[in-house]
């Protein structure tokens, strides 16, 4: 025993330098090298201690890998490492109050590890941080609507469309659902065969999109639905122009010349072609009263309820409403010489013979009120006007109609536009043929 105890401090400096040794002899056999691995993904250790408080986690910044690392250790523990073997981790284990009420940003440090080698000596990598929010799961439902991409070939368009599931559940982090501004479904409009009619289509996408239009793709969001069906009825279109009716008559002065534009002037509907086929114009529901007016009318118009039943605005995009202008204008002067073999005599009293006497004139001056474009077209020679011979019937008088030269109006055939503005008489010549 007391051998064995002897030179005790001796004895273990002898096995410290032989472990040295060892060690020596065992790292020049097998010295440390580095290596380099990229695009680790980042794992969740211990996630239910966040999701079973009814939270959820969400990594910030866009980070999901881990871009680089720069790992050192023994050859043959370097030689046996790759970017699959190598895991970069989070612990949820670390947050320390995961049931507070409001949402929390934490940081937590990344672990690289091995299931053979444990945690890995890490020399630098792009990123050994990472912040995570924990926050409230919410739910919120949303209408579904439709999108459609591509148009259908000239002469069709997409009808009403009929969806089973109208709305969808959503399911995830409180900023995330937040986030969320609708959901829909897209119909690709190019795989559509128009010839079908009505076109059922099964499980299309709901995507969402967030406030400024972009798709959201997030693996913590929950839909239910994932997936809508529909069915789709196709429908002809065609151009009709727009009409209006004007009724009243402006102030003394002024003239309506039958001219209105509406804009836009024709429009595209749409429906069944039995339906459409039958509609030639759309007639804005509404008259334009131009009573009084001494300028044009100008105002909009929504035509939506002119339509017939049946048919819809072929441009979805068109809201319906349609300006209309009526155009007034002050009524112009021309003076017109007309010859009187232009002036003929109409109808007739029994026993007398009427003619228009030529002999004092040869043309008469007619002054003409309208419009100025329809004025200035005017031909004299074209101006016919007629002498009413019975309207020169007395019917006090002994004899209906007074023999020898009479005065008499005369009555013209105008264009519309156009009106006589001073009466024109003429002498007619009255015999008795008794």
């Amino acid at each position: 025993m007391k051998k064995m105890t002897a030179n005790w401090g001796l004895k273990v400096a002898s096995l410290a330098f032989a472990f040295l040794i060892w060690f020596l002899v065992n790292d020049m056999d097998d010295p440390e090298k580095p290596i380099t691995l990229r695009d680790i993904p980042i794992s969740v250790e211990n996630a239910d201690m966040i999701t079973r408080l009814g939270k959820d986690y969400a990594i910030q910044d866009g980070v999901d890998k881990i871009s680089w690392v720069k790992i050192k250790d023994r050859g043959s523990i370097i030689s046996k490492l790759n970017d699959k073997n190598v895991k970069a981790s989070i612990d949820m284990k670390e947050v320390s109050n995961p049931d507070s009420d409001d949402s929390i940003l934490v940081t937590l440090e990344v672990k690289f590890t091995n299931d053979k080698y444990g945690e890995l000596k890490v020399v630098d990598a792009s990123t050994d941080k990472v912040k995570v929010r924990i926050e409230n799961v919410v739910s919120r439902y949303l209408r579904i609507d439709t999108k459609t991409s591509g148009v259908l070939p000239e002469g069709f368009t997409i009808g009403p469309i009929k969806q089973e599931q109208n709305t969808v559940t959503l399911q995830g982090p409180k900023s995330e659902i937040d986030n969320i501004a609708a959901a829909k479904v897209n119909i690709n409009v190019p795989e559509i065969d128009p010839n079908i009619g009505v076109l059922t289509l099964r499980g299309l996408e709901v995507e969402l999109y967030d406030k400024k239009g972009g798709v959201v793709e997030s693996t913590h969001i929950k839909k239910n639905p994932d997936t809508v069906d529909l069915s789709v009825e196709i429908y002809k279109t065609k151009s009709v122009p727009i009409k209006c009716n004007v009724v009243g008559e402006p102030a003394d002065g002024f003239l309506y010349n039958g001219k209105y534009e509406v804009k836009p002037k024709e429009i595209v509907i749409a429906g069944k072609p039995n339906v459409i086929s039958s509609v030639k114009e759309i007639v804005i529901p509404s008259d334009f009263d131009i009573k009084g007016y001494t300028k044009n009318l100008e105002t909009s118009k929504s035509i939506s309820d002119a339509l017939p039943v049946g048919v819809e605005f072929g441009d979805k995009e068109f809201s319906g409403k349609v300006d209309v202008v009526v155009y007034i204008e002050e009524e112009q002067d021309r003076t017109l010489d007309i010859n009187v073999r232009n002036i003929s005599i109409s109808g007739s009293v029994q026993g007398y013979d009427v003619r228009i006497d030529e002999n004092e004139q040869d043309t008469v001056a007619l002054t003409l009120q309208g419009n100025s474009e329809v004025l200035g077209k005017l031909d004299p020679s074209s101006i016919k006007g007629t002498v009413d011979v019975t309207k020169l019937v007395d019917n006090d008088a002994e004899e209906p109609l007074k023999e020898g030269i009479q005065t008499a109006e005369v009555q013209w055939t105008l264009p519309n536009g156009v009106k006589v503005k001073t009466p024109v008489k003429v002498n007619v010549d009255i015999k008795n043929n008794y």
